[in-house]
């Protein structure tokens, strides 16, 4: 990746390009890697800015934890476990890429077995990056040679702009209500099993509470607000389980990596909340478990579900490049969504930083208000973005305005909730709406 970075700045002059203005954009664990690779030593010089598309290096699963389980997984399944590093890498090198393939399916398959399944609500799949040994001078830059987190608390990273993103209901077709019934024995113990996933030490609240009048003693805590009653039906269920599952593993980190980013440089956050009539994310994603239980699990077809805005900035092709029909953007709302989304990102990719202090769009972040965009038919900007929702979750927000948390204490119940006033776009800045 750093060598194509450095390809493109080398030669994008010849295609009419501005070799100062190269920004990264990456989806779901391509986010990850976008975020990673901008602060790397060998790529952060010829960088100008980062779009991060559903997706955090500071987000569950987003580097291997234990990565010498995950040699050991690896190298295990792909029959290659005997003899030192050396012995192992000439054992893989025999390997036909179709063996490597199945044997990666495979792989992919026993990491999300059993209690495991809760890694299928990440973006993440197989195996992730590691953190490396700091450069020696006796080889190849390393890529990731620190914790992302301690990179984002630290502020190492390049004085460069953050768009980071994501869709209303990430987790949407990740989950099924009676395999985790079956596993976790309740939906209860599979969110308090995602809540241990979640880590960011150092950028949260020690206590996960919100003030809620109407519960005992006027103090709602994270484990209460978890908790899934047991008269509830399945639809009520899943409802929960997607909402909090995607605060978890998606929103909050987003949340915290724009918190940390605009301490040194500009950060700037987005709500993708259009449904299309016809591409979904499945179209670009099949085989992730983050979206196999698409049209599966019962979930709502309003839904705004991982992957489900790829299809808005792309036209959707099968793997030999042929056109897939059936996915194609044609009702009029969802030119307008493509419209407005393109738009959006277009513009930023414009941006420099010196030219964004008076944007009426991108408003920098700031844990005051906690400024976003809603994407859908047309561009709004908005604040306070879930506000008491993350605040159960740890995050170190202050709203804009007064507000009221009561409502958390009666169950995630609806999808829907949104905190703050919307205006739409087109009375602050003619420039960004569709139609």
């Amino acid at each position: 990746m750093a060598t194509a970075v450095r390809w493109v700045k080398d030669y994008i002059g010849w295609f009419g390009g501005d070799p100062a203005q190269i920004k990264l954009i990456g989806h779901g664990s391509g986010a990850s890697a976008a975020m990673v690779l901008a602060p790397a030593t060998m790529a952060r010089s010829s960088i100008s800015g980062v779009v991060a598309m559903s997706g955090s290096s500071v987000q569950p699963n987003a580097y291997e934890r234990e990565p010498q389980v995950a040699y050991q997984e690896a190298s295990m399944r792909h029959r290659c476990a005997a003899g030192n590093e050396t012995e192992v890498v000439k054992c893989l090198r025999t390997k036909t890429t179709e063996e490597i393939v199945l044997m990666d399916s495979e792989l992919q398959a026993e990491r999300f077995s059993g209690e495991k399944l809760v890694n299928g609500v990440t973006p993440q799949a197989g195996l992730n990056p590691v953190i490396e040994e700091k450069d020696d001078g006796r080889g190849l830059l390393g890529l990731l040679t620190d914790k992302p987190e301690e990179s984002l608390l630290a502020g190492d990273f390049p004085k460069i702009p953050l768009l980071i993103g994501v869709t209303k209901d990430e987790t949407a077709n990740a989950i099924d209500v009676k395999e985790i019934q079956s596993v976790f024995k309740g939906p209860t113990n599979f969110l308090k099993k995602t809540s241990s996933l979640v880590g960011l030490d150092g950028f949260l609240n020690l206590e996960k509470q919100v003030q809620a009048l109407d519960t005992v003693g006027g103090v709602l805590k994270l484990d209460k607000y978890l908790e899934i009653p047991s008269n509830w039906d399945v639809t009520q269920v899943l409802g929960k389980l997607v909402e909090a599952t995607t605060d978890a593993v998606f929103n909050l980190p987003a949340v915290v990596s724009a918190q940390a980013w605009s301490k040194s440089s500009k950060a700037f956050m987005y709500s993708f909340e259009h449904r299309s009539d016809n591409t979904r994310g499945r179209d670009f994603l099949t085989g992730l478990p983050i979206v196999a239980k698409a049209g599966k699990n019962g979930a709502d077809d309003r839904l705004v579900a991982h992957g489900d805005e790829l299809g808005l900035l792309f036209d959707t092709h099968d793997v030999f490049g042929n056109p897939i029909l059936s996915a194609s953007v044609k009702s009029a709302k969802d030119v307008n969504a493509r419209k407005s989304f393109a738009s959006f990102i277009a513009k930023f990719a414009y941006l420099n930083m010196t030219s964004m202090h008076q944007d009426n769009v991108f408003k920098s972040f700031s844990s005051k208000g906690t400024p976003f965009v809603k994407v859908g038919e047309k561009i709004a900007v908005d604040n306070d973005f879930r506000f008491c929702q993350l605040s159960i979750w740890g995050a170190q927000l202050e709203a804009l305005k007064s507000l009221s948390c009561s409502f958390l204490g009666e169950g995630l119940g609806s999808v829907s909730k949104v905190v703050g006033n919307v205006v739409p776009i087109n009375q602050v800045s003619g420039i960004l709406f569709g139609g």
